[in-house]
């Protein structure tokens, strides 16, 4: 079968067999789209095949009924959760804030149809992962084996007097290689970690590396040592657990600024500060913790790009997006955002970076909730609007959210409608009709007992391959990293040579402008060219433009023309205009203005005109022409006046 455009979901049920079985257990796995169209299916699957087939298709979530159907205590559970892609959630879809639901009850209240009779493994399956499509159930949270890794100054003694600093100096730069040296072996051993340090002149003051791993990982990879300059300590934090999330909450924005002091900003998606603190030496799991007691983050920001490690983990252990601005944010933008906040009062920088970055996303997102706001505005229903924005801001579609929120009220309506029945029939369940629990319970103990005989000798064969498999995975997890990083670093590295490149060419464009003005310059200087403008057509407004000293008009439009611009063509000091033949050249001659054909050099640059200066010469000549015409009119019209002067007396 194809795969689906958008987001896939998972579900899984017991097909049978028992996961602490000689023989193993078997899983009925159903891939469907945000449609609940189906995608894929594998019945009589292996647990290996479901995470082989969670990594083929990389679901935004899995859906079980019981967790503990795929693993027999919470020690395999976690191991299992561990292996499956970082970015994708296990969901318990018959879970509520009343508890645990029958999958049929909660298909029911999300208005699906589950059928008469018992569902088969298949069909509870399918209907697993089309509940999680729309968003049913509570996610499980692990809380992962750490290992706590501090570089810091030993405990031996001081240079004293002038030696001081460089004492200082060289312990800094010892801890700084150290700590390079351990991040290089924890990349190399593909482990996951966070990296605090606490930065000084000429090195660092101390590291802190978080490793989530347990402390018999680190073995062979890094080693406990003191000395005089600095000392290395590996210290097991807390074993690993798994916890169900207490309910979605609310959809919040997250801001992080990450470091030895970490900014932490919550917001709502009405732009509300919820929470806003920092933390000193708080670990990834604290601050999941603390983010999820505020609500269900849909995005994490940060206000670098790239993003730090730690803020990309952390969207991918909450199933969050990741927001980083266009480029890294400058103090005064931080400043300028945390202040617009009201309410906000950030303590620190590292609160006010976060806050920052909380409503930089805040802002791009804006646009997109206005559009919904505005959209629901056509409804006269109950929805749920920070429901909805939340599921479009996950990839759902906003007809698909909307269509999901009336279910949701159509799924209630029935719910309310079933309760009597539903009550009736748990009357007759504890009235204990038609049901052996003796039996019931007597063939459970023995299939304990048997059980528990097989256990002890597949546990150590089971150890090591869980162990191998997980290896295996976390190696091709820290390849795959790397690969994204270099795909990340390629494409930064060619923007920035296109930008060279224009940039180059903007130079070279400005040296040979530079180059001509100069010549032209030289020959203004030698009185080869002199001082021109260009005007499309001749009118006051563009006489008045006319910068002062311009002494040649160059005309485009022979046709059209002011006759008030004649007159202000003398004020403006023109010798003469450059202009093909027509009724405005014969305008200019009866206004005494020498009027030039086009047959003179012109050159132009950055908006400076020049004319050869032949055509200054030109126009000298041709008024003096001009005037020496008008002079004989002059003397021919007294001398006919005076004759029929004396015509008028003989």
């Amino acid at each position: 079968m194809a795969r689906s455009g958008g987001p896939l979901y998972m579900g899984v049920d017991l097909h049978y067999g028992n996961p602490a079985s000689a023989r193993g257990a078997r899983y009925y796995i159903v891939v469907v789209d945000t449609e609940g169209g189906l995608v894929a299916k594998a019945p009589e699957s292996s647990i290996a095949r479901l995470v082989r087939l969670a990594w083929e298709y990389r679901p935004r979530a899995i859906a079980v009924d019981n967790p503990y159907e795929l693993a027999q205590s919470t020690r395999d559970l976690v191991r299992i959760l561990s292996m499956l892609p970082p970015d994708v959630m296990v969901i318990q879809v018959n879970m509520d804030d009343e508890g645990l639901l029958d999958v049929r009850e909660a298909a029911r209240r999300a208005g699906l149809d589950p059928g008469q009779g018992k569902l088969s493994p298949g069909r509870t399956a399918y209907l697993l992962a089309v509940l999680a499509s729309r968003g049913v159930g509570k996610p499980l949270r692990v809380v992962e084996e750490k290992t706590l890794i501090t570089v810091s100054r030993g405990r031996g003694g001081s240079a004293g007097g002038w030696s001081q600093q460089r004492f200082q100096r060289r312990v800094r730069a010892t801890i700084h290689a150290v700590a390079t040296k351990i991040k290089e072996e924890l990349d190399k051993a593909g482990l996951e970690y966070d990296y605090r340090y606490r930065r000084s002149k000429g090195g660092l003051e101390s590291a802190v590396f978080t490793v989530y791993a347990p402390r018999s990982r680190l073995r062979g990879v890094v080693k406990p040592y003191r000395g005089p300059d600095y000392s290395v300590e590996v210290k097991p934090v807390y074993r690993a657990k798994i916890y169900l999330e207490e309910g979605r909450g609310r959809p919040v924005i997250v801001g992080l600024d990450p470091g030895i002091s970490t900014g932490l900003a919550i917001m709502d998606l009405a732009g509300r500060i919820l929470h806003l603190a920092s933390y000193k030496g708080i670990d990834r799991g604290g601050l999941i913790q603390e983010i999820l007691a505020h609500g269900s983050p849909i995005i994490v920001a940060a206000d670098v790009n790239p993003p730090p490690d730690t803020v990309r983990n952390i969207a991918s252990k909450l199933g969050a997006e990741v927001y980083t601005p266009p480029q890294d944010m400058t103090t005064e933008e931080k400043r300028e955002l945390a202040s617009r906040i009201q309410g906000a009062k950030p303590r620190d920088s590292h609160q006010r970076d976060a806050l920052a970055a909380a409503y930089k996303a805040y802002q791009a997102l804006l646009s997109k909730m206005r559009q919904i706001d505005s959209y629901l505005g056509k409804f006269d229903l109950e929805l749920d609007p920070e429901e909805v924005k939340a599921e479009v801001l996950r990839g759902t579609t906003l007809a698909e959210a909307v269509e999901r929120q009336i279910m949701r009220i159509i799924g209630e309506s029935r719910r309310g409608e079933e309760k009597p029945r539903v009550a009736r029939r748990e009357q007759r369940q504890e009235a204990g009709e038609g049901v052996d629990y003796a039996g019931i319970i007597e063939g459970l103990k023995a299939e304990k007992r048997r059980l528990e005989d097989k256990i002890a000798a597949l546990e150590a064969e089971l150890e090591r391959e869980r162990i191998n498999a997980r290896l295996a995975i976390q190696g091709a997890r820290a390849e795959a990293y790397r690969d994204q990083e270099l795909r990340t670093l390629r494409s930064r590295v060619e923007r920035l040579e296109e930008e060279a490149r224009k940039l180059r060419s903007m130079i070279e464009d400005y040296k040979s402008m530079t180059a001509r003005l100069a010549g032209m310059v030289v020959d203004a200087a030698r009185g080869n060219l002199v001082l021109a403008a260009r005007v499309k057509v001749l009118t006051s407004r563009n006489v008045n433009r006319i910068p002062q000293g311009t002494r040649i008009l160059l005309v485009e439009d022979s046709n059209t023309f002011e006759r008030a611009a004649l007159e202000k063509l003398a004020e403006a000091g023109v010798e003469g205009v450059i202009v093909e033949p027509g009724p405005l050249a014969n305008a200019l001659r009866k206004a005494m203005i020498p009027a030039l054909r086009p047959i003179y050099r012109v050159v132009e640059e950055a908006g400076v005109v020049l004319v050869e200066s032949r055509a200054l010469e030109d126009a000298l000549e041709e008024r003096r022409r001009l005037e020496e015409e008008r002079a004989s009119r002059v003397d021919l019209e007294r001398l006919i006046t005076e004759y029929r002067m004396r015509r008028m007396k003989a």
